[in-house]
């Protein structure tokens, strides 16, 4: 989250005690329970905000239920079927409209992005996720995966400085 009004720029896996991910999984569960009791069936991401302070116990705050995919869903998603479960790799989606870019179009952004693309079995890259960004010179939206996850944010920041810097 970036600014006054905490807007969303991406997204990086949690880092959670188990007891705080059994209750997120638990409190969840419940509520896709309910939502299938009103007779919803389908794909459905939850939002939750763990607050909180160091030592005490976490405050879990739903603030969004989605009936559709979203910014990190589909990502998500895309490496469970590339490279298999998400889980198991270092993930950073990056979503940020207000990023001045160095190119504009998007055969110059991959032209700048060219080593660090994922590749066909590659088990690391960049992925993009819209040419929106890269057609207007302004803002990126894309995937970093690795093996780890101190890999996957080495990469992204690698990927934005490529972007960005000058010619």
């Amino acid at each position: 989250m970036r600014g006054a009004y905490a807007e969303f720029v991406g997204a990086v896996p949690a880092q959670l005690p188990p007891a705080v991910v059994g209750r997120m999984a638990d409190e969840a569960l419940r509520l896709a329970t309910l939502f299938q009791d009103l007779g919803y069936f389908g794909r459905c991401s939850f939002d939750c905000l763990v607050t909180g302070v160091a030592g005490a116990p976490a405050a879990l705050h739903w603030i969004e239920c989605n009936g559709r995919w979203g910014g990190v869903s589909v990502p998500m998603t895309l490496v469970n079927r590339l490279l298999g479960n998400h889980a198991a790799h270092g993930l950073v989606v990056v979503q940020n409209a207000h990023l001045d870019l160095a190119v504009k179009g998007v055969d110059s952004a991959l032209a700048r992005l060219g080593p660090l693309l994922l590749r066909r079995d590659g088990r690391q890259g960049v992925v993009p996720l819209t040419g929106r960004g890269f057609e207007a010179g302004a803002g990126v939206y894309f995937l970093a995966v690795a093996p780890t996850q101190e890999e996957a944010e080495r990469l992204t920041a690698e990927a934005v400085a490529r972007l960005t810097e000058g010619p």
